[in-house]
Protein backbone atom coordinates (compact mmCIF):
# COMPACT_ATOMS: atom_id res chain seq x y z
CA UNK A 1 0.00 0.00 0.00
CA UNK A 2 1.50 3.30 -1.03
CA UNK A 3 0.80 6.90 -0.08
CA UNK A 4 -1.79 7.31 -2.82
CA UNK A 5 -3.94 4.57 -1.30
CA UNK A 6 -3.77 6.27 2.10
CA UNK A 7 -4.81 9.57 0.52
CA UNK A 8 -7.75 7.89 -1.24
CA UNK A 9 -8.91 6.35 2.05
CA UNK A 10 -8.44 9.71 3.79
CA UNK A 11 -10.49 11.50 1.12
CA UNK A 12 -13.21 8.88 1.38
CA UNK A 13 -13.37 9.22 5.17
CA UNK A 14 -13.43 13.01 4.89
CA UNK A 15 -16.31 12.79 2.40
CA UNK A 16 -18.25 10.46 4.71
CA UNK A 17 -17.66 12.80 7.66
CA UNK A 18 -18.80 15.80 5.60
CA UNK A 19 -21.95 13.94 4.50
CA UNK A 20 -22.75 13.00 8.09
CA UNK A 21 -22.17 16.61 9.11
CA UNK A 22 -24.59 17.86 6.44
CA UNK A 23 -27.22 15.36 7.54
CA UNK A 24 -26.86 16.50 11.15
CA UNK A 25 -27.14 20.17 10.15
CA UNK A 26 -30.27 19.44 8.12
CA UNK A 27 -31.79 17.51 11.03
CA UNK A 28 -30.90 20.29 13.48
CA UNK A 29 -32.43 22.91 11.18
CA UNK A 30 -35.63 20.89 10.91
CA UNK A 31 -35.83 20.50 14.69
CA UNK A 32 -35.28 24.25 15.16
CA UNK A 33 -38.08 24.95 12.69
CA UNK A 34 -40.42 22.63 14.61
CA UNK A 35 -39.54 24.47 17.81
CA UNK A 36 -40.33 27.83 16.18
CA UNK A 37 -43.67 26.50 14.93
CA UNK A 38 -44.48 25.20 18.39
CA UNK A 39 -43.53 28.53 20.00
CA UNK A 40 -45.72 30.43 17.54
CA UNK A 41 -48.65 28.08 18.15
CA UNK A 42 -48.30 28.42 21.92
CA UNK A 43 -48.12 32.22 21.59
CA UNK A 44 -51.35 32.23 19.56
CA UNK A 45 -53.09 29.99 22.10
CA UNK A 46 -51.85 32.22 24.93
CA UNK A 47 -53.10 35.34 23.15
CA UNK A 48 -56.49 34.02 22.04
CA UNK A 49 -57.05 32.09 25.28
CA UNK A 50 -56.25 34.96 27.65
CA UNK A 51 -59.04 36.33 29.84
CA UNK A 52 -58.67 39.75 28.24
CA UNK A 53 -59.01 38.34 24.73
CA UNK A 54 -61.95 36.10 25.65
CA UNK A 55 -63.73 39.02 27.34
CA UNK A 56 -63.18 41.21 24.27
CA UNK A 57 -64.67 38.50 22.01
CA UNK A 58 -67.59 38.09 24.41
CA UNK A 59 -68.22 41.84 24.18
CA UNK A 60 -68.11 41.66 20.39
CA UNK A 61 -70.51 38.69 20.35
CA UNK A 62 -73.04 40.07 22.81
CA UNK A 63 -72.80 43.85 23.19
CA UNK A 64 -71.39 45.30 19.99
CA UNK A 65 -73.90 47.53 18.16
CA UNK A 66 -74.75 46.47 14.62
CA UNK A 67 -73.84 49.88 13.20
CA UNK A 68 -70.32 51.28 13.43
CA UNK A 69 -71.66 54.79 14.04
CA UNK A 70 -73.17 53.64 17.34
CA UNK A 71 -69.90 52.29 18.75
CA UNK A 72 -68.91 53.67 22.14
CA UNK A 73 -65.29 53.87 23.28
CA UNK A 74 -65.54 50.47 24.99
CA UNK A 75 -66.96 48.98 21.78
CA UNK A 76 -64.10 50.39 19.70
CA UNK A 77 -61.54 49.17 22.22
CA UNK A 78 -62.90 45.62 22.25
CA UNK A 79 -63.42 45.54 18.47
CA UNK A 80 -59.83 46.67 17.87
CA UNK A 81 -58.49 44.16 20.38
CA UNK A 82 -60.36 41.30 18.69
CA UNK A 83 -59.39 42.43 15.19
CA UNK A 84 -55.72 42.76 16.16
CA UNK A 85 -55.47 39.39 17.89
CA UNK A 86 -57.34 37.46 15.17
CA UNK A 87 -55.44 39.26 12.40
CA UNK A 88 -52.14 38.38 14.08
CA UNK A 89 -53.17 34.72 14.48
CA UNK A 90 -54.39 34.68 10.87
CA UNK A 91 -51.08 36.09 9.65
CA UNK A 92 -49.27 33.12 11.19
CA UNK A 93 -51.84 30.71 9.68
CA UNK A 94 -51.75 32.28 6.22
CA UNK A 95 -47.96 32.29 6.09
CA UNK A 96 -47.87 28.64 7.22
CA UNK A 97 -45.89 29.53 10.32
CA UNK A 98 -48.34 27.45 12.33
CA UNK A 99 -50.61 24.55 11.50
CA UNK A 100 -53.86 26.31 10.61
CA UNK A 101 -55.88 23.12 11.07
CA UNK A 102 -55.03 23.18 14.77
CA UNK A 103 -55.76 26.89 15.18
CA UNK A 104 -59.04 26.69 13.27
CA UNK A 105 -60.11 23.54 15.13
CA UNK A 106 -59.85 25.52 18.36
CA UNK A 107 -60.80 29.04 17.23
CA UNK A 108 -62.60 28.60 13.91
CA UNK A 109 -65.86 29.70 15.47
CA UNK A 110 -64.23 32.87 16.78
CA UNK A 111 -62.86 33.74 13.32
CA UNK A 112 -66.24 33.18 11.69
CA UNK A 113 -68.45 34.89 14.28
CA UNK A 114 -66.10 37.83 14.81
CA UNK A 115 -65.78 38.41 11.08
CA UNK A 116 -69.58 38.44 10.78
CA UNK A 117 -69.82 41.02 13.59
CA UNK A 118 -66.79 43.12 12.66
CA UNK A 119 -66.70 43.10 8.86
CA UNK A 120 -68.65 46.38 8.65
CA UNK A 121 -66.21 48.05 11.04
CA UNK A 122 -63.23 46.64 9.14
CA UNK A 123 -64.56 47.81 5.77
CA UNK A 124 -65.16 51.26 7.21
CA UNK A 125 -61.64 51.37 8.63
CA UNK A 126 -60.14 50.31 5.29
CA UNK A 127 -61.38 53.58 3.80
CA UNK A 128 -58.80 55.43 5.89
CA UNK A 129 -56.20 52.77 6.73
CA UNK A 130 -55.94 51.05 3.38
CA UNK A 131 -57.17 47.87 1.78
CA UNK A 132 -54.69 45.66 3.66
CA UNK A 133 -56.20 46.41 7.08
CA UNK A 134 -57.16 43.05 8.68
CA UNK A 135 -56.77 41.28 5.32
CA UNK A 136 -55.31 38.17 6.97
CA UNK A 137 -58.26 38.05 9.37
CA UNK A 138 -60.67 38.27 6.43
CA UNK A 139 -58.91 35.46 4.54
CA UNK A 140 -58.80 33.25 7.65
CA UNK A 141 -62.49 33.85 8.35
CA UNK A 142 -63.31 32.72 4.82
CA UNK A 143 -61.11 29.60 5.15
CA UNK A 144 -62.10 28.66 8.71
CA UNK A 145 -65.30 26.78 7.73
CA UNK A 146 -63.17 24.23 5.86
CA UNK A 147 -61.58 23.23 9.18
CA UNK A 148 -64.33 24.04 11.66
CA UNK A 149 -67.88 22.93 11.09
CA UNK A 150 -70.73 25.11 12.39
Amino acid sequence: MDIKDFLDVGNFLASVAAAIGLILVAWQTREAQKARYLQATIAIFDDLGSDDSRNARKHVYTKLPARVEKYRDVDRYNAEKVIASLDRAALFCNTRYVNKEIIFAMYGEAFIKCWEKLSGSIMERRKTSGIQYAKDFEEAAKNAPKYWKL
